[in-house]
């Protein structure tokens, strides 16, 4: 893992792993959380009578939080990988990889 080529064409690898892992693994939870929420505004649409108070909840706060809530699975799968790199010791390895990189910035501060 410290190795001067394979060191860092091991990192480069592992980004592209976990970059491909969030947008793969995470697109059948975030279509399914779509579905439910735009499920849930069309029956309450059809539930609530129309009015003000019926668009605010309905077009405002599910929309809005199913907004959010979308991102949660992206969100999950980029913090494990993260610690498991942080667990196993491979974010320090990094870091002294990249410091050499970094060197030239750190000087001119």
């Amino acid at each position: 893992m410290l190795h001067p080529v394979l060191g860092y064409v091991i990192f480069f690898g592992l980004l592209f792993l976990i970059f491909q892992a969030i947008f793969s693994w995470s697109g059948p939870l975030m279509d399914w959380i779509d579905g439910t929420f735009g499920e849930l505004t069309e029956y309450l649409a059809t539930v609530l009578p129309e009015g003000p108070l019926s668009s605010l909840f309905i077009d405002g706060i599910v929309a809005g939080i199913g907004g959010i809530v979308i991102f949660v699975p992206q969100i999950v799968i980029l913090f494990l990988f993260l610690s498991l790199m942080e667990e196993s010791g491979y974010m320090s390895r990094v870091v002294f990889l990249m410091d050499r990189w970094f060197e030239t910035f750190w000087t001119k501060w």
